[in-house]
């Protein structure tokens, strides 16, 4: 005798879900209109700072967070996910994971402080605003860390 069983409410639950986050769409970083006053991207900008390029040393903060960060974002969207009901709204999920990745990556911006800067880097920061300067890395004009930023969309 076979026995056919059928579906529960977890595996509605689960279908509902996913078909949910299959609309969804969610970036965390810097968009094409954040930019520096003199036009420079400031994406253009982070990518340097966090690979390094020419004498420019690299200041990772994003691949560090990504790799510490990723089992408390998993974490967060499983407690997210649990308390949606069925038919719930995915984006108001993935707003709280995108905001929380965000807010992540900015404590690692300002987190950086090594390597130092260049006392070259240090002069050239007094001479243009003469005076109150930081000498700690990625942190002059807050400019990278002011402007970092998260977009979900619901898919068309």
């Amino acid at each position: 005798m076979k026995m056919v069983s059928k579906p529960g409410p977890g595996k509605k639950r689960l279908e509902a879900i996913l078909e949910g986050l299959a609309d969804v769409h969610a970036e965390v970083g810097w968009f094409p209109s954040a930019r520096y006053p003199d036009g420079t991207s400031v994406a253009y900008v982070a990518a340097i700072q966090e690979f390094g390029h020419g004498p420019i040393p690299p200041r990772p903060f994003m691949r560090p967070t990504l790799t510490g960060k990723a089992s408390s974002w998993k974490i967060l969207l499983d407690q997210q996910v649990k308390t949606l009901p069925i038919g719930g709204n995915m984006v108001n999920v993935m707003v709280v994971l995108a905001a929380t990745v965000e807010g992540d990556i900015a404590k690692a911006i300002t987190a950086v402080k090594s390597p130092p800067l260049k006392q070259s880097t240090i002069d050239k920061r007094f001479h243009s605003k003469k005076g109150n300067v930081s000498i700690k890395p990625l942190v002059d004009t807050r400019l990278m860390f002011d402007s970092l930023t998260s977009v979900v969309e619901k898919k068309q």
